[in-house]
């Protein structure tokens, strides 16, 4: 059994091991899960399926061994301790997923990004990061339309949980036993506006792709710093308002926002970065800004995204049968209108077609979800970016 596995579906539920305990009727004790979840010792079978069981799974599942590596938790001092656990297992079961359906769909996920070897020692390194995933994903230098989109086409993984204020975001990993990367992630809480949606990816993702100090204040500066760079390049920005600026009218400041698809805040902390507005006129801004209280409620708020690689590559997968209903609905978190199911000889006689057939199958499938799930897939087609 995977201890880390059995920690995380725990911690998932918001359980002490008490109350695992509890829940599993008192047949094992509190420190024989301590020492299941450290792997010190394993379950009888009897145990086994009653743990797998508890938690809506086979006993298969309980010995998959990937690993869920937490490269970077930003958290608020309100979010309690208890709290932060479950979300840390959320997250490690929600990637757990994904690498599963990248394993039954035969279809590897792209890991198009270069993973945590960039420069972020100086300002200057940070900026040209930015440029490098700008360059490496043929974003040009035009604001990004849809940021999910591209982060999803280029091999990284996009959750949404939901969670209250005092959490900010993740970013995640899972590897198999010997170090290999399998997936990686960034993690934001819904219920967001896009723009601030945006930017936390984009810090997220700066998680995943620069090195990291391992001092938390100087990772947390360059991961904003990052993330504004990407958003909105230092050249168009200039292009767009100048070298220099005494003066930026709240009009102006909202068309930026459409324009590069940013908070307010966050494009004034950026045209300070950038010194195209000195210190003392930045903080008359931010006075300002809680006088309009645009602190908290923006005006013009933009759309939010969402991710839908996992919703496609789930219907995909049971389409072609290689997962089931029940096992998909989990997945998804919502219920999915049934078709009748298909024989074990047909689904047999399927498993055996070319893997080009069974595609070719598959794709004829899901044509016919589309209709119901309202999926558009041109998505996948490559990132979109605004011209």
């Amino acid at each position: 059994m995977n201890g880390q596995r059995l920690r995380q579906l725990r911690l998932a539920r918001g359980w002490s091991l008490a109350e695992l305990s509890s829940a599993l009727g008192g047949i094992v004790t509190k420190q024989a899960l301590s020492k299941y979840e450290n792997e010190k010792t394993q379950p009888s079978p009897r145990v086994a399926e009653q743990l797998a069981s508890i938690f809506a799974l086979k006993v298969a599942d309980l010995l998959d061994d990937t690993r869920i590596n937490i490269v970077a938790y930003r958290k608020g001092t309100k979010l309690s301790r208890r709290e932060q656990l479950r979300l840390e297992g959320l997250v490690g079961e929600e990637l757990r997923a994904r690498v599963r359906l990248q394993r039954v769909t035969q279809d590897a996920f792209r890991f198009d990004f270069p993973h945590q070897r960039l420069g972020a020692s100086t300002v200057d390194e940070i900026e040209v990061a930015a440029q490098t995933i700008r360059h490496k994903w043929c974003l040009g230098q035009a604001p990004i339309a849809n940021l999910m989109d591209v982060l999803e086409s280029h091999g990284i993984h996009v959750i949404q949980i939901a969670a209250d204020d005092g959490f900010e975001g993740i970013a995640a990993h899972a590897t198999d036993v010997e170090g290999q990367l399998l997936a990686a992630s960034v993690v934001i809480r819904t219920g967001q506006s896009g723009e601030r949606q945006r930017l936390s990816v984009a810090y997220e993702l700066a998680h995943l792709v620069l090195k990291q100090t391992g001092m938390r204040k100087q990772d947390e500066q360059a991961a904003f710093r990052f993330g504004a760079a990407l958003l909105a390049p230092a050249d168009l920005l200039r292009k767009e308002v100048g070298e220099y600026r005494t003066l930026i009218s709240p009009n102006e400041l909202l068309l930026l926002k459409r324009q590069f698809r940013m908070s307010a805040q966050a494009l004034l902390h950026r045209l300070h970065d950038l010194a195209i507005i000195n210190y003392a006129y930045y903080t008359h801004w931010c006075i300002s800004i809680n006088q309009l209280g645009w602190k908290r409620n923006e005006p013009e708020s933009i759309a939010p995204e969402e991710p839908r690689w996992l919703k496609v590559t789930t219907l995909r997968a049971l389409s072609e049968g290689v997962i089931t209903y029940e096992e998909a609905e989990r997945i998804l978190g919502e219920s999915l209108a049934h078709e009748p199911s298909m024989t074990l000889l047909a689904k047999r006689q399927r498993m055996k077609l070319p893997l080009a057939e069974r595609r070719r199958v598959l794709a004829q499938q899901a044509s016919r979800a589309e209709a119901d799930y309202d999926i558009d897939q041109d998505w996948q087609g490559g990132a979109f970016v605004e011209q």
